[in-house]
């Protein structure tokens, strides 16, 4: 059943604030806290609830978690808690503190396909130009790899993005995409003449994956070849290996 849940959190980078949220739970809070039946407190005066402690993607959200290449390590978690955490991680997508944004996009991201619900309200974000973590949007939006013919339109308006890790993230969203993503190839193309290395690397990288429709980026990526970055050469010579396995001659 879906609930609202409403109470302090507390954070160990020192947040303190008050939160509203969606979240699917059964009743944790007392008598004494005001909410109608059927609502429950996330963290009531400031100490976090037996929920929350015991759901470890909102433990994480809350309270912070060791990390490591760019994802948190999260402790043993059942498919009932992943269910649970989604709807609050979705609210929090929004919320006022930026580090408490961050963190639900990136734990979305980690949640992966099981996050599907979650692929409107990241799009939104990822429209809003005032966000500051829309590169982080727009990996987790190729994590869920769901709703491509949502996800795919937004990513390739986003390989358009003044900032260059957007970019950067968006391609290789797309390439998670593989062959769903075939509408993004002309922008890919056009990508590989990026001035930056790590975006005309991406872009390699996701024509790699497109699959058949990317045989129009060919002449692209033999050009790319001759990239004065070894990373991006080295991308274009296995993109245009996979893409000569997918047409033999």
């Amino acid at each position: 059943m879906t609930v609202l849940a409403t109470g302090w959190y507390y954070e160990k980078r020192v947040r303190v604030g008050l939160l509203t949220l969606t979240l699917a739970c059964s009743g944790c809070a007392g008598d004494d806290t005001g909410l109608s039946q059927g609502q429950t407190l996330l963290s009531y005066e400031g100490k976090p609830c037996a929920h929350e402690q015991e759901n470890p993607w909102l433990h994480v959200l809350w309270h912070g978690a060791p990390s490591g290449l760019g994802v948190y390590r999260i402790g043993p978690v059942t498919p009932e808690q992943t269910r649970e955490a989604v709807p609050a991680l979705m609210a929090a997508v929004n919320h006022t503190d930026p580090l408490v944004k961050s963190d639900a996009v990136q734990l979305l991201g980690q949640i992966g396909s099981e996050s599907e619900p979650a692929v409107p309200v990241l799009l939104a974000a990822l429209r809003d130009k005032n966000r500051a973590d829309r590169n982080g949007v727009a990996w987790a939006l190729g994590s869920n790899q769901k709703r491509p013919a949502d996800c795919v339109p937004a990513l390739v308006e986003a390989l358009r993005d003044p900032d260059q890790w957007v970019r950067v993230c968006a391609a290789f969203s797309l390439r998670s995409f593989g062959h769903h993503a075939k509408e993004a190839v002309p922008a890919l193309i056009e990508l590989l003449k990026d001035p930056v290395s790590n975006v005309r690397q991406a872009a390699s990288c996701a024509l790699g994956e497109v699959g058949p429709s990317a045989v129009t980026a060919v002449p692209a990526l033999r050009d790319a070849l001759k990239d004065p970055d070894s990373g991006v050469s080295s991308s274009a010579a296995d993109a245009l290996e996979k893409l000569a396995a997918e047409h033999p001659r």
